[in-house]
């Protein structure tokens, strides 16, 4: 009789973070993240947490108000021995989530700008899909906020990279 292979143990990690962070984790990767290799989220998780940062840093516990469950195997979590995260861990993982979370915002909204879609239904658009708030004006303004102060990092890079198109009106003779 062959033998069976024995199935890996899962362990469950919950990390704090923030509310846009979650909602963003959730819409893209779903309620439990099994941590793999396969997309870009799980080698960036894996690298933080597999150093043992034990600095002194300080959050405040009121912004990371949400928890999100990541599943690891055993073969990572005895080798790293990941079962608690410093606070500098949590603040890392946040930090990169919400630089994504912004770089993915500034895309759509200049994305629904170039459609001729007004700018505050656009990020009104972004809040909805992200279900924050149902679109709050709190929300609002600090998407408003970087919205503009990353719009023109995201002009300087694409006119460095890419000479710029312009397209014709065409119209055609019957």
């Amino acid at each position: 009789m062959p033998e069976l292979k024995k199935q890996p143990k899962h362990y469950p990690l919950h990390i704090p973070v923030k509310p846009q962070v979650k909602q963003f984790l959730l819409y893209h990767f779903g309620a439990d993240y099994k941590m793999s290799f396969r997309d870009f989220l799980g080698p960036y998780m894996m690298g933080i947490f597999q150093k043992n940062i034990d600095w002194k840093w300080d959050i405040d516990q009121n912004e990371y108000s949400e928890k999100y469950k990541v599943i690891t195997t055993d073969k990572f979590f005895l080798r790293y021995q990941v079962n608690s995260l410093s606070n500098y861990q949590i603040h890392l993982f946040n930090r990169f989530i919400i630089e994504l979370f912004n770089d993915r915002m500034v895309d759509f909204i200049h994305s629904l700008e170039m459609l001729g879609i007004d700018n505050k239904k656009a990020i009104l658009h972004w809040c909805e899909r992200y279900q924050l708030d149902e679109g709050s004006e709190d929300w609002y303004q600090t998407f408003k906020k970087n919205y503009y102060r990353n719009k023109n990092k995201y002009k300087k890079s694409v006119s460095k990279v890419s000479p710029t198109i312009s397209i014709q009106k065409i119209t055609l003779a019957s």
